[in-house]
């Protein structure tokens, strides 16, 4: 599936729901407020590595002009080992349009390994009744974006973690007493079950179907390809659809190719993103 074998690694762990570190220098945009979302726009997948403190902070004052400003100009301080639990926590409670890239920039910050064991202590320790409305962030992104952190863990460790959040999904649906699904919930259901779980609690369109939830469905590709292929077929770039070549890792060649055929179905703010994911496709 991948051009290289390094692509067929690097879609195995996520792409494009990623963030690489690398060496090459910070550009002059970055200390830019007006220009440095163009130069490095959310959802990245490579970063500066000396730039990715700075980054998230930029990212938490997007639009607070002064503050965005503030932010760009001085590096911040290293987390402390409390520092960093609270934002991981933090991370999981308040809602943002940019979590997935958040979740991200924390685990370039602090390890894979030690994002996700983090993560999941602060989910099994916050309280039951505040997973409803107030409390989990009610958007999921980040429980969701745990989904791709914990492919770039032993796999040991991602046993035993998805464990634990299977051992917290089944309290709190005992919790919710028969009362309608919490969002929160829901996204645990998607991360941790497959086909079941996004058929059962996945996002869906207006009109019902399945799309961007489909990149969790890692145990079924002729469903993947049955559902992509049928939004593919009419997608038009004013709704807004996320390219993502990891539905194509998931739904096979099919995928692969209605991917590339449908590029004018994707608004043209993605064309970047899009030459890129499929540089890593055969």
């Amino acid at each position: 599936m991948g051009a290289t074998p390094a692509d067929d690694v690097l879609l195995a762990v996520g792409y494009p729901h990623i963030l690489f570190l690398t060496d090459e220098p910070v550009h002059k945009d970055a200390s830019d407020p007006k220009r440095v979302f163009k130069r490095y726009p959310t959802g990245v997948t490579h970063l500066p590595r000396t730039f990715v403190a700075r980054y998230r902070e930029a990212l938490r004052n997007a639009t607070k002009p002064d503050k965005l400003a503030a932010a760009l100009a001085v590096e911040p301080p290293s987390l402390s080992t409390e520092e960093m639990a609270k934002a991981v926590g933090d991370r999981f409670v308040f809602s943002s349009a940019h979590a997935e890239t958040d979740v991200f920039l924390l685990e370039a910050l602090v390890g894979s390994p030690t994002f996700a064991e983090v993560a999941v202590s602060f989910l099994e320790n916050y309280p039951s009744r505040d997973w409803r409305g107030g409390g989990i962030d009610d958007g999921s992104g980040a429980i969701r974006a745990l989904y791709f952190v914990l492919l770039r863990v032993s796999s040991d460790l991602r046993t035993s973690l998805r464990a634990r959040l299977e051992a917290l999904y089944l309290g709190l649906v005992a919790a919710q007493d028969g009362a309608p699904p919490w969002r929160p919930l829901q996204a645990l259901d998607v991360i941790l079950h497959g086909r079941q779980g996004v058929e059962r609690s996945g996002y869906r369109s207006s009109e019902g179907r399945l799309f961007w939830d489909l990149a969790f469905v890692d145990d079924d590709p002729a469903f993947v390809a049955e559902q992509a292929l049928s939004v593919l077929r009419v997608l038009r770039a004013a709704d807004w659809g996320r390219f993502d070549v990891r539905l194509a890792f998931l739904g096979g060649p099919p995928v692969a190719e209605a991917l590339r055929a449908g590029t004018a179905g994707f608004h043209s703010t993605h064309r970047a993103a899009i030459r890129e994911q499929l540089a890593h496709l055969a």
